[in-house]
């Protein structure tokens, strides 16, 4: 709990040491969107230090940035050709109804290209058939069991205010 306090605190008290840029169309105002605790370096182990990286909108041009605290670009990770290593250029297309959006990925060395599609309404899910079967296991059907159970709170409860009130009396005894 210390340590998942201490990273708590390390995002809140996290500032950015200068104002920075749109890196899209280069003007000052970008606001703060989120804060994560991320490793900077890629191949960081398990217990290397995580370090604060703010998501920023621009009210500008209404485009994403991130910055570390010390104001460095977050660089993106380059998507390589996978036949000449070549970093590809991308196209986004979505449509009208943005359900569905489409990057086409083309490598300007080869000539290679690959689309992905990414679809964005939520599919229904499919009733559990064991529904019924499982909520008899995992619910408190049972009234007497329920009932016990409810009593056994009640006594804690009641134990629990019988010690405050003892506590209370014995406290201001002197009264």
């Amino acid at each position: 709990m210390a340590k998942d306090q201490a990273k708590d605190d390390q995002i809140a008290n996290a500032r950015l040491t200068e104002e920075p840029y749109c890196r899209h169309c280069g003007k000052q105002g970008l606001r703060i969107t989120d804060k994560s605790l991320i490793q900077r370096n890629r191949n960081a182990k398990y217990d290397d230090p995580e370090e604060v990286l703010f998501m920023l909108r621009c009210p500008h041009c209404g485009k994403n940035s991130a910055f570390w605290e010390d104001g460095t670009a977050w660089r993106v990770k380059p998507n390589l050709c996978p036949k000449c290593k070549t970093e590809l250029t991308h196209k986004t297309a979505s449509t009208k109804t943005a359900i569905t959006i489409t990057i086409t990925y083309t490598c300007p060395s080869c000539s290679h290209n690959h689309k992905d599609k990414m679809v964005l309404h939520s599919k229904k899910e499919k009733p559990d058939p064991n529904f019924d079967k499982d909520r008899a296991h995992f619910c408190l059907w049972d009234k007497e069991f329920r009932d016990h159970l409810f009593g056994v709170r009640e006594g804690f409860e009641g134990m629990a205010q019988l010690g405050k009130e003892l506590k209370e009396k014995e406290d201001n005894k002197h009264i």
